[in-house]
């Protein structure tokens, strides 16, 4: 059993790049369009990764940014039981 969780709560944000936090904070090379392919590449890949393994489940709305485990602890501890939960179920070899 597999549960992937993605954030859904991107930081690059059009007004983080209209404020003077961006300049600040960024090189000049890490414009809101590489960042939003970065963000597009990043759930390509996890989605990618989900078809992999049969039966995952790929849960994109998780009301979190990059650390899920903080922003929705809730979360993170259903995903974990639910796999161990049908770990415990699942019949013997």
């Amino acid at each position: 059993p597999t549960v992937i969780l993605t954030a859904d709560q991107w930081p690059f944000t059009a007004e983080f790049y209209a404020s003077d936090e961006a300049s600040a904070a960024l090189p000049e090379f890490v414009t809101q369009d590489f960042t939003d392919a970065l963000w597009a590449a990043q759930l390509e890949a996890q989605d990618g990764f989900a078809r992999k393994s049969p039966g995952a489940q790929h849960v994109t709305k998780t009301d979190a940014g990059h650390y899920i485990h903080r922003d929705n602890p809730e979360l993170v501890i259903t995903s974990i039981r639910d796999v161990v939960d049908q770990v415990r179920s699942a019949p013997s070899p």
